[in-house]
């Protein structure tokens, strides 16, 4: 007869890999910046990455993340350089 494994057996064997919890707390610390960012005004990705003195790219990168999980939304039209204003999603509690 086959041994049913533990809830504890289980677990110990469950392990997150080093890189995605470097990962997740990586998105934990900019996502706040970007947050802080946001609460005053809406703003584009560019006037995020110079107000954090971080590369477009990786701003880019972390907001459409945020946009993803609908932490954030683009409002309006783009500028005329296409550039979306972005403004945080307001949670009822």
């Amino acid at each position: 007869m086959a041994k049913t494994k533990t809830y504890l057996e289980m677990k110990k064997k469950m392990t997150v890999s080093k890189e995605l919890m470097a990962e997740a707390k990586e998105f934990a610390k900019v996502k706040k910046l970007i947050t802080n960012a946001l609460k005053a005004e809406p703003k584009t990705v560019p006037e995020v990455a110079e107000m954090l003195s971080m590369p477009s790219s990786e701003v880019l990168y972390w907001m459409m993340t945020m946009r993803k999980y609908e932490a954030i939304v683009e409002i309006g039209r783009a500028d005329e350089d296409g550039y979306y204003k972005y403004t945080l999603v307001k949670r009822g509690k």
